[in-house]
Formats: structure tokens, C-alpha cells, sequence
């Protein structure tokens, strides 16, 4: 028995079973294009699950775990918000919420995904790094000068030329 204001293990051994894990699976799948995905995602969930000691307030076992399971896809959108915003305005990325997106729509941004790609491919090593230190990794100018040994003012060129660059990719 766990200490008090706890639960004991075997409420969580419940978690491992056919049944949680699959109810877990059909609420990923329904909001993942991908089966390996929606896999990697229940993973995930049962790992932080059993990492956290569960309180008693925190409702019954099941209930929390689809809390942290929606809090993953909340998680992943936001990655997905902060990845777009390296195209910048000309790539819109399409909504997560879509369940059912048609063929077009589909097609229409996986090719954009495959130009931004090219596009990316194109920029010199620094640049493109610089890039993905700004936009993907969140970090500021002066970080970023610091760490790769350059000026600001130069770190602002790449990341100035990068935009450009990608804008004039995207709109082509």
C-alpha cells in the first residue's frame, strides 16, 4: 500500500490491460492520420501515467489518463503551430482537427510539405540551422549568436535571407 492520499498499484495495473490500452488507441486513432503514430502516442500516455504518483483527487485512473492523453494531442498541435510558423503566412497548415480530410486537400499540402522541404534543402547549412534555432527551437537572436559564435546582426541576415528565401520557394 502506497503512502496516504495515493493510490496503490494496483489501480494502475489496470492501465495494462488489452482493454485501456485499446479505448486509448481508438481515441488516438480517430485523431491521427498514422496507426504508428496513434501507437507511439498510448505509449506515451501509459509511461507518464505510471511516472506520476496519482493522487486520489485526481479522479478515477481512467478518467486521467485520457486527461493526459488530450493533453498530448494539445501538445502536439501546438509543435504543429510552431513548425508552420517557419513557412510563414504563404504555407497554411492543415487544421488537426480535421478527422476526415479529403484527397485534395491531402495532396494539396503534402506538396507544399515536399517544396518547403526542397526549399530547405537549398539554404546553406548555417542558415537553415539558424532557422530552425529561431523558429522551431524558440530561441532568441543574441542565443543564438551566442552559441554558434557569430554577431547578432548576423544572425538576423540569415534569418532575414532564410524567410526570403522560403517566401519566394512557397509562392513560386
Amino acid at each position: 500500500m502506497g503512502p496516504p492520499g495515493t493510490l496503490t498499484e494496483r489501480p494502475r495495473d489496470r492501465l495494462l490491460t488489452q482493454s485501456y490500452r485499446k479505448a486509448l488507441l481508438n481515441f488516438f486513432r480517430a485523431r491521427m492520420r498514422s496507426d504508428i503514430e496513434a501507437e507511439d502516442y498510448v505509449q506515451e500516455t501509459l509511461v507518464r501515467i505510471l511516472n506520476r504518483p496519482i493522487r486520489n483527487e485526481d479522479g478515477p485512473l481512467e478518467a486521467y489518463g485520457f486527461t493526459v492523453a488530450a493533453n498530448l494531442l494539445r501538445d502536439r498541435a501546438r509543435r504543429e503551430v510552431v513548425r508552420a510558423r517557419v513557412l510563414g503566412a504563404p504555407l497554411a497548415r492543415m487544421d488537426i482537427a480535421d478527422e476526415d480530410p479529403d484527397a485534395e486537400h491531402v495532396l494539396i499540402g503534402k506538396e507544399k510539405v515536399e517544396r518547403l522541404m526542397r526549399a530547405m534543402r537549398e539554404l546553406t547549412e548555417r542558415r537553415r540551422t539558424i532557422l530552425i534555432l529561431c523558429r522551431i527551437e524558440g530561441m532568441s537572436h543574441p542565443q543564438i549568436a551566442k552559441r554558434l559564435g557569430i554577431s547578432v546582426s548576423a544572425v538576423e541576415k540569415h534569418v532575414a535571407k532564410a524567410l526570403r528565401h522560403l517566401m519566394e520557394r512557397l509562392e513560386s
